[in-house]
């Protein structure tokens, strides 16, 4: 393998993935949802000490993690997932 042609293929899928997310963001938002391999799975989100419990629902056209939860649906982006403490 060419380190070099490697590095400049990588460098320019990067850069069309920078002027995607800058110029059109949900087209990414709709790509990761469509990648999302938790959908309609019960989740546990860790902020911190806070804990939110939900069933997801994808991603949003933003990108952050859309959960069900008791309180109605909500936008998560940051925070550990984890479906085991359910």
């Amino acid at each position: 393998i060419d380190a070099s042609a490697l590095l400049a293929s990588l460098l320019t899928e990067l850069h069309a993935a920078l002027r995607l997310l800058y110029e059109q963001p949900e087209i990414l938002g709709r790509e990761f949802d469509a990648l999302c391999l938790q959908r309609g799975q019960m989740l546990l989100l860790r902020q911190g000490e806070q804990h939110q419990a939900g069933r997801c629902l994808g991603i949003g056209l933003d990108g952050g993690l859309l959960l069900e939860t008791e309180a109605g649906l909500r936008s998560f982006y940051s925070g550990t997932l984890s479906s085991e403490d359910l």
